[in-house]
């Protein structure tokens, strides 16, 4: 399993960084999520050496690719963007480790009730299904699909942006009128004629004292 693990830490890096994945990240990897559920049931399902350790494999290689990327992916934008991602990071963290914590002990218990050691990989299943369930809602939830009122952040970022914009094309409008080279042929038109009046007044005051 670790040897697999490794390998799925790679394989992740590289499938996320090519071109036709970049956008679909959400999706590689509640795909990943969903084969680990089937796998999960699948322990419960092989009779042989060889079938556990095919099982085996899968959990760590797909492990691996869900180790070393559900922190970074909150920095996304389609999750929770890098301006709140310490936030979520501390309640991600918190769910992580209660479930840790009480995994092992609930397993245990059915296992003893059941007398089955398949009923805790049931458990195991039915924690990934859920994961799966609530990692396919993340886009919904972002684009405000799931709130009735759509005060998501993603709208907020939407109203932000055409904000902006509209900003940026008054100032556009503004600089192609102080532009205009008939309003620069206006504005020294009337600093000759400011000059020329000046020139006037002085004439003016000077007249009576040469008299």
């Amino acid at each position: 399993m670790a040897v697999a693990e490794i390998f799925g830490r790679f394989t992740i890096g590289w499938v996320l960084t090519r071109q036709t994945f970049r956008k679909k990240k959400l999706l590689v990897l509640l795909a990943c999520v969903i084969i680990m559920t089937a796998d999960l049931v699948g322990f419960t399902l092989v009779t042989e050496f060889y079938g556990l350790a095919v099982c085996c494999a899968l959990y760590g290689f797909f492990m691996g690719t869900l180790a070393c990327t559900h922190i970074p992916m909150l920095a996304e934008d389609d999750v929770v963007g890098i301006e709140r991602m310490s936030s979520a990071a501390g309640v991600y963290v918190f769910i992580h480790s209660f479930a840790g914590l009480a995994g092992p002990p609930l397993g245990g218990v059915l296992v003893d009730v059941t007398q089955n050691y398949g009923s805790a990989f049931y458990s195991c299943a039915v924690g990934m299904a859920l994961s799966a369930l609530f990692l396919g809602l993340v886009k919904p939830a972002k684009r405000g699909l799931l709130c009735k009122k759509g005060t998501s952040k993603y709208a907020e970022d939407i109203n932000e942006r055409t904000g902006v914009s509209e900003d940026q094309s008054a100032a556009h409008k503004l600089d192609g009128k102080t532009d205009n080279p008939k309003d620069g042929a206006k504005g020294d038109d009337n600093l000759v004629q400011d000059q020329a009046g000046a020139t006037r007044d002085v004439q003016a005051t000077t007249e009576p004292q040469s008299g």
